[in-house]
């Protein structure tokens, strides 16, 4: 049996009277990131969780979205959100646990700070470091802290 004939190229159905779904419509990245985008990410909702499951401030549970990792908390308010696992910074998911307590989310990677809420609240060095009387490295002057959350 020829590779061509295992691995179709083209999406294409047997005949009329198959119920054999073509095999490429497992394995095309193509169609799979359109059903992606369909089923998870656009105009619509998706269950990530209850509400009985984050019961007190700060409890949290780390859960997925399709292919992206998201976090159901409830913050010192009492309000539930959902908060995308990865930092503005170098896209590093911040939050390993699957559930737990905390007051707010650390990256591992550069130590970024974000709110319970998804709010970045802080970033080590954002002014630079000053050394021998110059100021070295630190985020650029114009950088917000409330367009990185």
């Amino acid at each position: 049996m020829t590779t061509q004939a295992v691995f179709p190229i083209e999406l294409r159905w047997e005949n009329e009277q198959t119920s054999r779904i073509p095999f490429k419509a497992y394995t095309d990245e193509e169609l799979h990131r359109k059903e992606l985008q369909r089923f998870f990410y656009e105009k619509h909702w998706c269950y990530v969780g209850l509400e009985a499951e984050i019961p007190n401030p700060g409890d949290f549970k780390r859960t997925a979205v399709g292919e992206r990792s998201v976090i159901l908390v409830r913050d010192m308010e009492g309000e539930i959100h959902v908060v995308e696992n990865v930092c503005a910074h170098r896209g590093m998911q911040f939050c390993r646990e699957r559930q737990g307590n905390r007051k707010d989310f650390v990256c591992p990677y550069h130590q970024w700070n974000y709110s319970l809420k998804g709010d970045l609240q802080g970033v080590p060095f954002r002014r630079g470091v000053k050394q021998d009387g110059k100021v070295n490295g630190g985020m650029p002057g114009d950088f917000k802290l409330e367009e990185n959350g």
